[in-house]
C-alpha cells in the first residue's frame, strides 16, 4: 500500500496542501471527516512504473477521486496522470 500527502501548486502559488499532516499516525485513521483529511493519497503499485491511487482526497472541492499515475518511459522525474471519479 502507498500512503501519502500532496501539495498542489499553480503558477508558483500553493493552492492546497496536506503536508502539515506528514508524520500523522496512519493507524489512527477512522471514518470521521477530520481523520479522512489527514491522508490524501492511498494506493498500490501496478508494476515498476505505475501506481493506482484509489483514494485521492481533493481538499479544495471536498471530494474523493481515483488517480492513475505512471512514470514516463526512461524517466524517474516525469509522469502522466489521469484523475477520475470513483465508480
Amino acid at each position: 500500500m502507498i500512503v501519502g500527502w500532496h501539495r498542489y501548486i499553480k503558477n508558483g502559488q500553493v493552492k492546497e496542501s496536506s503536508f502539515q499532516n506528514i508524520g500523522f499516525n496512519i493507524n489512527t485513521v477512522d471514518d470521521s471527516p477530520a481523520s479522512s483529511r489527514k491522508i490524501t493519497l492511498q494506493g498500490e503499485s501496478w508494476g515498476s512504473n505505475a501506481i493506482f491511487i484509489y483514494l485521492f482526497n481533493d481538499l479544495s472541492f471536498e471530494r474523493h477521486c481515483n488517480l492513475d499515475f505512471e512514470l514516463l518511459p526512461n524517466s524517474t522525474t516525469q509522469a502522466s496522470w489521469k484523475l477520475r471519479n470513483p465508480p
